[in-house]
């Protein structure tokens, strides 16, 4: 089946109806509709020069067609796909074009839009041209429109929808009998499964497509597919069925002057001689590709030279890898061709870590990990978290925008999969969650400071917030949870991501009378203290320390979790079980909403202790509001420890009491202290 805008003469309407295309390429042309049919059967094979030859011909007489067709042999040699959608526009908006012409010029400008990355004005001028097709019932070449569809929507991640049109082309083909036109479709199916990294199954699609354009004489069906082959074989790590490949599709394409296809087989021959170590071939290839590129080639072939060539450098530990990766990641950036941005950032971060700029090179990493986990680019993840790992870098929070925390089975893919309640009070509600980015269970804080506080003061709260979430994201010691990302559901309401640690809190673990092991008490002690130094020494102050807010996993290590949460809770708390939960383990200087450091976390720690040993806290708050409870318990000291357990040796007692000090100078130094304190009375006790 074979769709034209022009009446076709014999024998080239039949040739082409029947995908008998090879066999009327040399036929003698002597009317323009004769020339523009044998130039349609030369470009259905790959002769592009040739038919660009018989179109120009054709011009004087068929001026609209012959520059439609002509338009979309620039696109596939390469040439700036905003140039040729300049021209193409007023072509499509002439009110006076006979609907099929203006069909398909809506088709081949949504072509060049989607080149030029305008995704919303590609898919406008495709839809149009399907709209024109479907009222001309010209059902064969609306298929082609779905074709083009799912190319753009590939090119943007959207995968699923880049199959489903995909597969309604591949149906509609085969009910009109459209041979040629599968083999097309195929090879697009193929190129998803290339981007999603599944290159065995592009491999099969490939093959396929290749035997039906063998077949069918198609020289440039056949380059395409030996192109696509060796991509596929290098993903899977065949160097030399790879190399195989894309030596034929270089042969061919070079005989035929297939250009754009000449520049992605010797770029990937390059990557693939980088890859077997044959570096001085591999600059070779980079050499002949540079001084192919032109002025009106596609800008983003250059930015696609520039990461071959950046890797090659990266190889031989070239410091102008910096350079030359940097500039193509940004080129790719700007393009919005984000599969092209995150190989390349990975490649970036390499050569920026060889060069010891360890936090350029984890900035890098972050910028692909952000663009990942934006829609459709998922899949690049596990890549992405393996480069992290493998370089030792450490990712922070991620700031996320509009993911939802849902529950039951009509949750969006992107959102946070509720599994259960496990708290809440004034300012929010904590699910434990499956996030499907991560694959993995977490912890989500939703944090409902609506209730609490105006907009403004809720938009200051939260970046305070946010800074030093950030920093504590940065912590990797045992003994704190990790922070994954701080984000804003669709309605506006913010949360805290955090890793789930299955287990209890240390509050079930403690007693109510004074029957505990002082030993075991300072051990742990010791363990909430050194978590407490990790996170001073990025700067972090917990602000809310208290026994419910220490988990006991389930080999019986002690994790601290909600560190940093207090900003945004402040003295707006209205609960009476949260005042009397948390008032009770706040230092001073915190409830009189003074400057704090570190120091005010150990007067928290000093209050778990003397409650841990005795089974009574050392205050029970007064008052009414949070006001007066704060500021009875800043001016009344607490009973010695010795009153409610007698016997206790005095360094122990000392230590605890010197901890829940008023004056914040009178209190150990640091956390670092206190946990050397608490390992040598461990010792002595011993």
């Amino acid at each position: 089946m074979f769709f034209s805008t022009v009446e076709l003469p014999e024998p080239f309407r039949s040739a082409l109806a029947a995908g008998g295309a090879a066999t009327v390429c040399d036929c003698d042309a002597a009317s323009p509709e004769a020339l523009f049919g044998r130039a349609q059967a030369r470009i259905a094979v790959g002769r592009d020069l040739e038919a660009r030859a018989d179109l120009v011909a054709a011009t004087g007489s068929l001026p609209e067609a012959c520059r439609i067709e002509l338009a979309w042999l620039d696109l596939r040699a390469g040439i700036a796909g905003g140039r040729v959608a300049s021209a193409l526009r007023e072509l499509a908006e002439q009110p006076t074009l006979p609907m099929r012409l203006q069909a398909r010029a809506w088709h081949v400008l949504g072509l060049a839009e989607g080149k030029s990355r305008r995704t919303p004005a590609a898919v406008d001028a495709l839809l149009k041209a399907a709209q024109l097709y479907r009222a001309a019932g010209l059902r064969l070449a609306e298929t082609q429109v779905f074709d083009t569809l799912g190319t753009v929507e590939a090119a943007r991640g959207r995968l699923d929808n880049a199959l489903h049109f995909y597969a309604m082309s591949l149906v509609d083909k085969a009910l009109l009998g459209d041979r040629a036109g599968m083999a097309l479709t195929l090879g697009n199916i193929g190129r998803v499964h290339l981007r999603a990294g599944r290159y065995q199954q592009a491999r099969d699609c490939f093959e396929r497509d290749l035997e039906m354009a063998v077949a069918s004489g198609d020289d440039r069906g056949q380059a395409r597919m030996l192109e696509d082959l060796g991509r596929a074989l290098l993903g899977l790590g065949d160097l030399a069925g790879a190399e195989q490949q894309l030596t034929r599709c270089l042969a061919l394409a070079d005989a035929e002057h297939f250009e754009d296809l000449q520049f992605f087989a010797r770029k990937d021959l390059a990557l693939t001689r980088l890859a077997q170590h044959r570096m001085d071939e591999a600059e070779a290839e980079l050499a002949a590709l540079r001084a192919w590129l032109r002025l009106e080639t596609e800008p983003y072939l250059r930015f696609v030279l520039e990461a071959a060539e950046g890797e090659v450098l990266l190889a031989r530990n070239d410091p102008r890898a910096v350079e030359i990766l940097e500039d193509a990641a940004d080129g790719f950036a700007r393009a919005q061709l984000p599969d092209l941005e995150i190989s390349t950032r990975i490649a970036l971060a390499k050569a920026l870590l060889a060069q010891k700029l360890t936090a350029l090179a984890e900035e890098s990493l972050l910028r692909g990990i952000r663009l990942a986990r934006s829609d459709g680019y998922m899949r690049y993840l596990p890549v992405l978290n393996e480069a992290m790992a493998e370089m030792e870098l450490v990712e922070g929070a991620i700031e996320e925008q509009s993911r939802a925390i849902e529950a039951g089975p009509s949750a969006a893919e992107s959102s946070y999969i509720v599994r259960e309640r496990l708290g809440g009070g004034a300012f929010g509600e904590v699910f434990r969650a499956y996030d499907p980015q991560r694959c993995q269970e977490v912890a989500v804080k939703r944090l409902k400071l609506d209730r609490l506080y105006d907009v403004s003061q809720r938009r200051r709260i939260l970046a305070s917030a946010r800074v030093e979430l950030e920093a504590a994201s940065r912590v990797r010691h045992p003994g704190v949870v990790r922070v994954l990302a701080l984000g804003t559901e669709p309605d506006g309401v913010a949360y805290v991501v955090q890793e789930f640690v299955p287990g209890r809190s240390l509050r079930a673990l403690m007693p109510q009378d004074a029957t505990s092991d002082p030993g075991m008490v300072l051990k742990q002690l010791q363990q909430i203290a050194g978590a407490l130094s990790a996170l001073h020494e990025a700067g972090v102050i917990h602000r809310d320390l208290k026994p419910e807010n220490i988990l006991v996993r389930e080999d019986g290590s002690l994790v601290l979790v909600d560190f940093g949460i207090a900003h945004v809770t402040g003295s707006r708390v209205t609960d009476a079980d949260h005042i009397a939960g948390t008032v009770a383990y706040m230092a001073p200087e915190q409830a009189a909403g003074k400057r704090l450091d570190g120091r005010a976390d150990l007067y928290a720690l000093g209050v778990i202790g003397y409650e841990w040993l005795t089974g009574t806290r050392p205050l029970r708050p007064r008052g009414e509001s949070f006001r007066e409870i704060a500021k009875d318990l800043a001016s009344r000291e607490p009973p010695p420890i010795t009153e409610f357990r007698p016997g206790l040796e005095a360094r122990i007692a000392n230590l605890v009491m010197a901890l829940m000090e008023k004056n914040p100078r009178r209190r150990p130094g640091s956390a670092a202290e206190v946990a050397g304190l608490c390992e040598e009375l461990v010792v002595c006790d011993q």
